[in-house]
């Protein structure tokens, strides 16, 4: 991780969370920022840690997770640039709910809660932003609980692949080529199981045509197989 810079304003613009205010209310943010650099593998939240700054995303990937107390990897999220995190721990002052590690080399600029708790009073859009993540996030981790208790581990996989196309293409009737493809141990970590039963749910879906997934090539050609129930459960 490199020390911290200050921050132009339109590197904010960038930003999702900061669009819809006004240049000037723009530079404002920008003067309570830092930026930082982090190298892939980068711990960027430790859960053990105290700090409450709220991170936002300008280039690279991080990986928010969880750890067992065996060391098995539980994966919530994969943000992208333009995302925030963190912003639980500054909203209630409470421990940090995550591990949050920087998967490639990123750049990312931060607030102090302090500095993030007045922003949200400040600016109504930033607020509105602030408030929509945070249902989101609950919708999203609520579909998550439901699908580890009512679904077999080869239709998690299926709701995983259908997410990762989605986040690839918006025209579904045609193959969807996945750039950056999960590992099958991230698979697993994703939808709670092991490594060798993505391994074997994969290969049967290439099997039928569905997926074409090796190490030169990761393309879903059968959207619609992913998201019809189908009678072989798991």
């Amino acid at each position: 991780m490199s020390a911290s810079i200050k921050v132009e304003a339109a590197t904010v613009e960038g930003i999702a969370a900061f669009q819809s205010l006004t240049n000037q209310h723009r530079v404002e943010v920008a003067e309570r920022m830092q930026m930082q650099t982090f190298d892939s593998g980068d711990v960027v939240i430790n859960q053990l840690n105290n700090e409450n700054n709220v991170y936002f995303i300008i280039t690279g990937r991080i990986r928010v997770c969880m750890f067992s107390n065996n060391g098995k990897e539980i994966q919530l999220d994969e943000l992208q640039p333009g995302d925030m995190f963190g912003e639980l721990s500054a909203i209630d002052g409470c421990g940090r709910t995550s591990d949050c590690i920087s998967l490639v080399n990123s750049k990312l600029v931060t607030l102090s809660q302090a500095d993030f708790l007045t922003s949200l009073e400040l600016y109504s859009g930033f607020n509105r932003y602030v408030m929509k993540r945070l249902a989101s996030m609950t919708r999203k981790h609520i579909g998550r609980v439901f699908e580890y208790s009512a679904h077999s581990v080869r239709e998690r996989l299926h709701f995983e692949l259908y997410r990762l196309a989605l986040t690839q293409s918006m025209d579904l009737q045609t193959d969807i080529v996945i750039q950056c493809p999960p590992t099958h141990a991230d698979l697993a970590a994703r939808i709670s199981t092991h490594r060798e039963a993505v391994t074997r749910e994969l290969k049967q879906r290439e099997s039928m045509g569905i997926i074409t997934w090796n190490r030169r090539k990761h393309v879903i050609h059968d959207l619609i197989a992913l998201t019809v129930p189908r009678s072989d459960r798991a």
